[in-house]
């Protein structure tokens, strides 16, 4: 699939949650991670023996670590969510939702982390798939070109029908690109 068919997807299941009136100036951009957390309040019920967990190290725009199955893993979705800074709280821009393996963001970010799983069936393997300088820079420019300027938090949340199994939160700053 061209990365312009990627563009057109994910604006099809985009939502907006901030008037475009409201956002700060934007423009093209580039991108550096500020911190990665885990989430202070992930979506529930919160699985307390998760079938997979993901770490991670950061340095600027890149990302490294691992993912790892406990198990076999079948049907799991990502939620992604972005927020902008307002008024001392993290208010929602965007929301990304039900991602699951039919799909090309996820098969996209399987295929970069290097995670096995069969597609048809939803079914990722048991194993520990490392991934190495995974330029988060790079990444969002697959999908736009241009970004609001300022403080951005991503939050991941990993699921299935069970619960929430993962959930991470990525704070970036994204400065014009010529800056």
């Amino acid at each position: 699939m061209s990365c312009f068919r990627i563009l057109v997807y994910l604006w099809l299941i985009r939502v907006t949650c901030v008037s475009a009136d409201s956002l700060p100036a934007s423009g093209p951009f580039k991108t550096s991670i500020a911190s990665i957390t885990d989430c202070a309040k992930p979506a529930k019920p919160y699985m307390k023996n998760p079938p997979v967990v993901f770490q991670s190290t950061t340095n600027n725009s890149t990302l490294s670590g691992n993912i790892t199955f406990f198990r076999d893993t079948k049907n799991m979705k990502i939620r992604v969510k972005s927020f902008i800074p307002r008024d001392g709280k993290w208010e929602q821009l965007y929301l990304i939702n039900n991602l699951d393996c039919h799909g090309m963001v996820l098969h996209l970010i399987c295929v970069t982390m290097n995670i096995k799983y069969d597609r048809k069936n939803c079914l990722y393997y048991k194993g520990s798939y490392v991934f190495e300088n995974l330029d988060v820079n790079q990444l969002l420019h697959l999908w736009v070109s241009t970004a609001p300027y300022g403080h951005i938090m991503w939050r991941s949340e990993t699921y299935s029908q069970q619960g929430t199994f993962s959930c991470k939160e990525f704070e970036t700053v994204i400065e014009p690109a010529f800056s």
